[in-house]
């Protein structure tokens, strides 16, 4: 299956027309319904709007379509809630979880951005291979 043809079948699973995908992501029409591939440009920003969907799926066929993601709320919930009050040390201690939430997405973020890169270095390597072959 086709990179295309995953991205049609994702977008029919979260029940998103092609040409309502290519309004999203500010493409012109067509982007996603007429051209017979998509760019390295065009699929990083497909991958960082539908954040979501797993680009080991798209681009190699590996896993799931969809990877679980982290949310603030799934990480806030998760640790135990101080409660809301006058006291001063309650206060540190919400100023601390929020600061550990803070560093987990900046550690997320630097991990993604790494991944991003290895990705577009795949496809770049993948286009080379694919015009010597071709």
């Amino acid at each position: 299956m086709s990179i295309k043809e995953k991205i049609h079948q994702y977008l029919n699973l979260k029940g998103i027309s092609p040409t309502k995908a290519e309004g999203m992501l500010n493409w012109g029409k067509g982007a996603l319904t007429k051209s017979s591939s998509i760019s390295t440009d065009k699929l990083e920003e497909f991958l960082l709007l539908f954040n979501d969907l797993s680009s080991e799926w798209l681009l190699r066929g590996n896993g799931e379509m969809l990877r679980s993601i982290i949310t603030p709320s799934s990480i806030i919930l998760d640790q135990p809630q101080p409660e809301l009050n006058q006291d001063e040390s309650e206060k540190d201690e919400l100023i601390e979880l929020l600061m550990r939430t803070v560093k987990t997405y900046q550690a997320r973020e630097d991990e993604l951005l790494l991944r991003v890169e290895q990705l577009k270095g795949e496809i770049d390597q993948l286009k080379t291979n694919y015009k010597t072959v071709g």
